[in-house]
């Protein structure tokens, strides 16, 4: 879908920049499943990190899917 998303993981956080112009900083938190995701309070903000792939959900929407790291 010609987006991207720049992600620096930090201790404890991820500080995301939308390539729509919006930029995020979401904490650390781990599932009943013992799955790590990044997600801001009230969840409408999810940052999934599965294998190599990233997805970002809004308001349990996936925005940006099937992300790749790529060298910049």
């Amino acid at each position: 879908d010609d987006k991207a998303i720049k992600i620096e993981f930090l201790e404890g956080s991820a500080r995301l920049a939308l390539s729509d112009g919006r930029t995020l900083n979401l904490p650390q938190s781990v599932t009943t499943e013992g799955e790590v995701r990044y997600a801001n309070p009230d969840g409408s903000f999810v940052l999934r990190n599965t294998e190599n792939t990233v997805f970002l959900e809004e308001s349990e929407v996936q925005t940006y899917k099937g992300c790749v790291e790529s060298e910049i």
